[in-house]
């Protein structure tokens, strides 16, 4: 297999840009590549043939023209004919498009990334792409937040006299209780995109409802209980009007 071995610094104004490169950068783009070099620095080099034409990084190119830079790292690919560096200009982009994101591990990065101070559009994602809203104020067990310990606990005695739960083990409850929390959440994201007409945010939520969905069957499972079609554990009639005397004790009318 054929490798690039050679990394030069080749002045800005030797560089050749494809004039078929089909990729295109619109000028928000840059701004966010400019901003992206002044924080990172020039960490991608560009990949250039022996005469400097460009078969990746034209919108790194333009940024660092932008930000008056003379110099640019760039890997030097000698060993592809023409044809096969027409098609790597292509491939090099359109491959990149085939990955996909997992949405929660982005959300996950976001939070711990804006909880310490960072600027979240240098990473060209922003707040919108964190998926839930910070969790209620934690309870004094540091479990469960207040709100979803209040659940917990007028649940749980029902739960532990059918003998689906024992007085030492309430994981699984708890982890139906964060499901159904974050499920309730996704399913108001996605009422609003709904609201709003725009489906690619819709289809989004739609499908992270759907995965805190299938979440909440596990747990409701886990428990010996099935889960009702809007998400909320299916108990015996008897067991239900208990539990609504219970939650009327805790939460009011």
């Amino acid at each position: 297999m054929e490798m690039t071995t050679r990394m030069e610094l080749r002045p800005v104004s030797e560089l050749i840009p494809y004039a078929r490169n089909a990729r295109e950068h619109s000028e928000v783009q840059i701004r966010q590549l400019r901003s992206s070099l002044r924080e990172f620095g020039f960490v991608a080099p560009l990949l250039i043939d022996a005469q400097g034409n460009i078969l990746a990084g034209h919108g790194r190119l333009a940024a660092a023209a932008a930000e008056g830079l003379e110099r640019v790292p760039c890997v030097l690919v000698e060993h592809l004919t023409a044809t096969q560096r027409r098609a790597y200009i292509l491939a090099d982009n359109r491959l990149a498009e085939q990955a996909s994101w997992d949405a929660e591990l982005v959300s996950l990065e976001l939070q711990e990334l804006r909880d310490a101070g960072f600027e979240l559009d240098l990473t060209g994602f922003d707040a919108s792409d964190i998926l839930l809203e910070d969790p209620p104020e934690a309870g004094e067990d540091g479990y469960l937040p207040a709100s979803l310990a209040k659940k917990f606990r007028a649940l749980a005695p029902i739960l532990i006299r059918m003998g689906i739960l024992t007085s030492l083990d309430g994981d699984g409850l708890a982890r139906y209780l964060i499901a159904e929390h974050n499920y309730l959440r996704a399913t108001k994201h996605l009422f609003e995109a709904l609201a709003a007409g725009t489906t690619a945010e819709a289809d989004k939520w739609s499908s992270i409802q759907d995965r805190f969905f299938r979440q909440c069957r596990s747990a409701g499972a886990d428990l010996g209980l099935t889960v009702s079609g809007r998400c909320s554990l299916e108990l015996p009639p008897s067991q239900v009007e208990e539990a609504s005397r219970e939650e009327a004790e805790l939460f009011g009318d």
